[in-house]
């Protein structure tokens, strides 16, 4: 959870839902989520533990046990993805950047730059982050919500960024 750089095309307009607030999304298109799904399933249903593992599906000690448990693999794990979750195909390159927050899938917490500098100063200018904050969080692409470090609690991009508070400078 916290904040993380998206890519998105340029004049990217985030989906709202009826009452004009941001639909959280996960940063990827249901296609793909889909996709995956249907491929695991496949994988599970076919018993294949070595296609199960290129797809990252870790299925514990005893693999076995787990299919005798749970004969279909939405027993096992979660249901098909929803398209309610995922954001829409990009129709254009996704080349410029705007700020998320990740406490829920994700929404826009800044406008669409063309530039992580554009971005950084944004930042700066708009929500009050020293210039350092800003740029280690645009280099790094991300921050958690909160960081604590000599038993105080700081933002994840102050804490990790500014000089002197928990930064890299400091570990």
């Amino acid at each position: 959870m916290g904040r993380k750089i998206r890519m998105v095309p340029k004049g990217w307009e985030h989906p709202k839902n009826k009452q004009g607030h941001y639909d959280p999304l996960f940063d990827r298109t249901y296609t793909e989520v889909a996709q995956e799904w249907v491929d695991c399933a496949a994988a599970y249903h076919a018993r294949d533990l070595v296609k199960l593992k290129e797809l990252d599906v870790y299925m514990g000690d005893d693999p076995e046990s787990v299919f005798a448990e749970h004969p279909w693999y939405w027993e096992w794990t979660d249901s098909p993805p929803s398209p309610d979750y995922y954001r829409p195909e990009f129709d254009a390159p996704a080349d410029h950047c705007q700020m998320y927050e990740t406490v829920t899938e994700g929404t826009p917490v800044s406008p669409v730059f063309a530039t992580r500098g554009e971005l950084a100063q944004w930042i700066v200018d708009n929500l009050g982050y020293s210039e350092d904050a800003a740029a280690g969080f645009v280099e790094d692409g991300w921050a958690p919500s909160l960081v604590m470090c000599a038993g105080k609690v700081h933002d994840g991009i102050t804490g990790l960024n500014e000089p002197g508070v928990c930064g890299k400078d400091s570990l």
